[in-house]
């Protein structure tokens, strides 16, 4: 009866858009307002505008690029329109229950390892490191605040209850520069060190798929100032596109990285070719300068053998005549 009261609704929006068939964006907007209700005025435009935009774009840019890990739902919208005292989010897929079990859409319960707690740590840092990444450690609003204590609670919960903590793998305790924790601003105090720890983890990995994702949030967050609102689809398909163009842009960089990789061996193995040439001509005049040599060598002690001879047939010579004068 639910489904069926919802394409209904959906196809009263799609005829008074004159289509002929319901569409997935008729059906997301009879979620939408079933959800949040009717949105209300707009905000000013301004500089909080801007920021509150880049906020959400960035959280729901994220969030989408994970909607298949077990601890991101499908972002369903992202909006800066104020719907009652709500002044803007991200509007999540709810989860479902199989079974009497509630679980996420992967079917699976919880993380598996501690990278993907931290992984999921990092999404719920998402708009604060939005916040650093674009407007800087002075850019930080309250509106993140609730991210920076839910995912403090969280990190709590991993390090307590998780199994997963602490990672032995590395074998040594990270140490963080205090300039690194206050661009951060993660509050040290009251916080026990695992907690920090896997807070900071999580902020650096968090700003890293900020900056990845950095051209995609500033296109959402350009059509959020334009149209308010927009669905999940469009942003997943945003994402889509922009990782399909940076695996192109990688593939062609390791491409021209192995070309650059053959022609360096090529220009290699000519050198050692033209180098073994050199050798074999240098060795092949150093055996003739030899053989040149033994040659004048020889001459040198056939002349000498023949002056010598020529001194002792003259001593003989004068011999003689001696002895013959006597």
């Amino acid at each position: 009866a639910s489904l069926a009261a919802l394409m209904n609704e959906a196809a009263i929006l799609s005829v008074r858009a004159d289509r002929e068939h319901v569409t997935l964006a008729d059906v997301e907007k009879v979620i939408e307002r079933n959800l949040v209700g009717v949105s209300s005025a707009p905000m000013e435009d301004g500089w909080g505008k801007d920021h509150r935009a880049m906020v959400e774009a960035g959280r729901a840019v994220l969030w989408s690029s994970k909607q298949s890990m077990n601890y991101c739902s499908e972002v369903l919208r992202v909006t800066i329109k104020p719907y009652g005292q709500q002044m803007s989010g991200v509007m999540l897929m709810p989860e479902r229950s199989d079974a009497g079990k509630t679980t996420h859409f992967t079917g699976e319960e919880r993380a598996d390892t501690l990278d993907d707690f931290i992984d999921g740590l990092a999404m719920l840092l998402a708009g604060r490191c939005v916040e650093t990444v674009f407007f800087g450690p002075q850019g930080v609003s309250i509106q993140t605040k609730g991210d920076l204590v839910a995912a403090a609670d969280v990190a709590y919960d991993i390090v307590t209850a998780s199994g997963q903590y602490p990672d032995q793998a590395g074998g040594f305790a990270p140490f963080w520069p205090e300039e690194l924790i206050e661009h951060f601003q993660i509050p040290k105090r009251d916080m026990e060190a695992g907690v920090y720890d896997l807070m900071v983890r999580a902020h650096i990995r968090a700003e890293e798929y900020v900056n990845y994702y950095k051209p995609v949030i500033l296109q959402v967050a350009s059509e959020l100032l334009a149209h308010g609102s927009l669905y999940g689809t469009h942003v997943r398909n945003l994402v889509e596109d922009h990782e399909v163009q940076m695996k192109i842009a990688k593939d062609a960089e390791l491409a021209q990285a192995g070309a650059s990789q053959e022609q360096r061996l090529a220009r290699a193995e000519e050198d050692a070719a033209f180098w073994r040439g050199a050798a074999e001509r240098y060795h092949e005049q150093l055996g003739a300068k030899a053989a040149e040599v033994e040659r004048f060598a020889g001459m040198l002690v056939t002349s000498q053998s023949i002056e010598e001879a020529g001194l002792l047939a003259k001593r003989h010579g004068e011999a003689g005549e001696a002895a013959r004068a006597e």
